[in-house]
């Protein structure tokens, strides 16, 4: 699917601030299209990795505590475990990033965290 495709099918409905679609998945991986419009909270997932690619907006991630400028076409890897969120700074339109999962998610790993937790679980 052309990345146009998927920005175009990543539209939020009014008052809508983050909507995920789970796009495809296989028994090692799922695939997502993950629409933002302001930021999502600090968190981790102990049993999942995760690739991220920026496919529209800027903004900045926070991850194992520092914070990395992202832009359209950028890709990050977040290992498991490790405390991240991403903050939106386009203006004008909701960011929208393509989110792979190893293993594929099942939705029961998303630990919200406080800013002052460590910045990786431990082991």
């Amino acid at each position: 699917m052309a990345i146009e495709a998927l920005v175009e099918r990543a539209k939020l409905a009014p008052g809508e601030d983050v909507r995920v679609e789970q796009l495809a998945s296989d028994a090692n991986t799922s695939h997502h299209l993950v629409t933002l419009r302001d930021r999502e909270p600090l968190h981790r997932h102990d049993r999942h990795a995760i690739t991220v690619f920026l496919l529209r907006g800027h903004g900045r991630m926070h991850i194992a505590g520092a914070e990395r400028p992202l832009g359209e076409r950028s890709v990050l890897y977040v290992g498991r475990g490790v405390v991240h969120a991403f903050i939106n700074e386009t203006s004008d339109s909701p960011a929208v990033a393509y989110v792979i999962y190893s293993p594929p998610y099942n939705g029961g790993d998303r630990i919200l965290v406080e800013p002052t937790e460590p910045t990786v679980a431990p082991e």
